[in-house]
């Protein structure tokens, strides 16, 4: 159905590119390689490799802290990196004593504001070339008293490690022996980010700058760097925390303040992943909506309705749809990606991109606001004249004006027997000039889209492609579900119809539309 023009909201979406701001430059972490397999090595030494470390933004970039692990030796070639520039980055890991499966994590912690833990991940596999040294049976266990509040004793390790292994294998046994039921270890594997996270709060809070292989932290008040600190002090330190009472939950330093912390890291780390699940659902959803919006389903009864006037039916409809639909495609995408790659560059420069995702979301609550105005509008007069998001009246007219100099062009063709090559021809060009000018409208739900798209894949080119193509894909399922049901009999009048009966529908659910998308770029800020 075409709906007359009235006054549009697409001019709030010019102020999206006219925003001018002082920003602040930041600077950007970068490893390359992220990821290293060394493949099989004996375990009789060890594997190094060097990796480099850039600055992609626009300040200086500072290290501030390297977290190690087990058997690994790092070294800086400089803690300060000048935008545009990198630094080396050694890293030899140990492999004697191990003979299975070695995955290493280490993090950088830089001033980026956007990536404080840059991960670098090292697997492989140390093979003994001599029979491992039988394991000791483990001692049978029996059960031990408890008391209701025991000492928290936060245990900092990674698989393989030869300290830890006599941390589980000497110390935790003495110390379950003189002190069983009184205290419980939390045990924490440094390959997760979580962890890490934790432990570096740990050694701000006190002032531990060395890394060791292995750590405990005893009831947030005692930092035990390293196996002969943990042999030698935790028992002592888990008897003066007994003695001394447990940590006020008020105290900042105490347990409850840092499970307080662990609790927000993990719920990040989820919410994270459920966000980038939702995105997927939320990018295919919004394309489909834009595929419904009535400005499109308006320009293709019109256009479906000239082509019938011009007698291009069965086949011939067939064949200029398909290049039409293709062609929407190819436009839109590009489109796309030319907003895209603008909404990308904000991203050294998290000021312009605050007041960006602000601009967003107060255009979507007003459109949100006036699709659903429309709904009750048109809902009580059926009067179409009462929308107010809808093609101006320059832009209907042009594309009107295209689509039946397009018809004749086909009916011209077809009295002189045109082949198959005209239908495509004109199929194409009519889609590529009509999407760009139905853009102006279609736009209100592209727009915050693509910016949900380029904060969700980030640096991920893959990911951004793929969303961005599964969104022109649900846009386009309605352009072909309509050519396909005009090829088998349906009526444009019956199209026209079923248009008019969805006025209301399509209204309430590009408003709601509209809401969930403000809510995602706030939530997710």
């Amino acid at each position: 159905m075409s709906l007359p023009g009235k006054p549009t909201i697409a001019s709030l979406f010019v102020a999206v590119g006219c925003v001018v701001t002082a920003a602040h430059a930041a600077p950007r972490i970068e490893c390359d390689p992220s990821e290293f397999d060394f493949g099989t090595a004996a375990n009789t030494g060890s594997v190094q490799r060097t990796f480099m470390i850039w600055n992609r933004g626009d300040s200086l970039l500072e290290i501030k802290r390297v977290v190690g692990c087990c058997g690994a030796k790092t070294k800086l070639a400089s803690k300060r990196i000048k935008p545009g520039t990198n630094t080396q980055f050694f890293v030899t890991i140990s492999l004697k004593g191990r003979n299975s499966e070695v995955r290493k994590s280490i993090y950088l912690v830089s001033n980026d504001p956007e990536r404080r833990y840059c991960g670098i991940r090292i697997t492989g596999k140390a093979q003994a070339v001599k029979p491992p040294a039988e394991t000791p049976p483990k001692p049978a266990v029996t059960s031990v008293p408890t008391i209701e509040d025991p000492v928290v004793i936060d245990y900092f390790f990674e698989a393989g490690c030869p300290a830890c292994a006599k941390v589980d294998g000497e110390v935790l046994p003495a110390l379950k022996r003189e002190l069983a039921g009184l205290y419980r270890v939390n045990r924490r594997d440094l390959f997760h980010k979580t962890n890490v996270v934790r432990l570096v709060e740990y050694q701000e809070a006190f002032g531990i700058e060395e890394n060791e292989s292995v750590c405990m932290v005893v009831d947030a008040r005692g930092f035990l760097n390293g196996l002969d600190a943990i042999r030698d002090k935790i028992a002592p330190l888990v008897r003066d925390c007994l003695a001394a009472g447990r940590a006020s939950e008020q105290d900042p330093a105490g347990p409850a303040a840092a499970g307080a912390t662990e609790a927000a890291a993990d719920a990040s780390l989820i919410l994270e992943r459920r966000v980038r699940n939702f995105t997927v659902a939320a990018v295919l959803m919004g394309g489909l909506v834009d595929g419904v919006n009535p400005c499109a389903i308006g320009t293709l009864v019109f256009l479906i309705s000239m082509l019938a006037v011009s007698k291009v039916r069965k086949w011939r409809l067939l064949v200029t749809g398909s290049a039409y639909c293709l062609a929407s495609f190819i436009t839109y995408t590009a489109i796309g990606l030319g907003l895209l790659h603008v909404l990308h560059s904000f991203d050294g420069f998290p000021t312009v991109q605050r007041v960006v995702e602000a601009v967003l979301v107060a255009m979507l609550s007003v459109l949100a606001l006036l699709s659903f105005v429309d709904a009750v509008r048109y809902g009580a007069a059926h009067d179409a004249g009462k929308v107010m998001l809808q093609l101006p009246d320059k832009v209907k007219m042009r594309i009107h004006a295209l689509v039946r100099g397009g018809a004749k062009a086909l009916r011209r063709d077809g009295t002189k027997g045109g082949g198959v090559g005209a239908l495509l021809a004109v199929g194409f060009g009519l889609g590529v000039v009509v999407t760009a000018l139905e853009s102006v409208c279609t736009g209100q739900v592209y727009v915050p889209t693509l910016a949900m798209v380029a904060r969700a894949a980030k640096a991920e080119s893959a990911r951004a492609w793929a969303l961005l193509l599964g969104y022109n894909t649900m846009f386009v399922i309605p352009l072909v579900g309509a050519f396909l049901l005009t090829h088998i009999g349906l009526s444009t009048q019956a199209l026209a119809d079923f248009s008019k009966r969805n006025v209301v529908a399509a209204k309430l659910l590009l408003g709601a539309f509209f809401i969930l998308m403000a809510l995602l770029i706030v939530t997710t800020a």
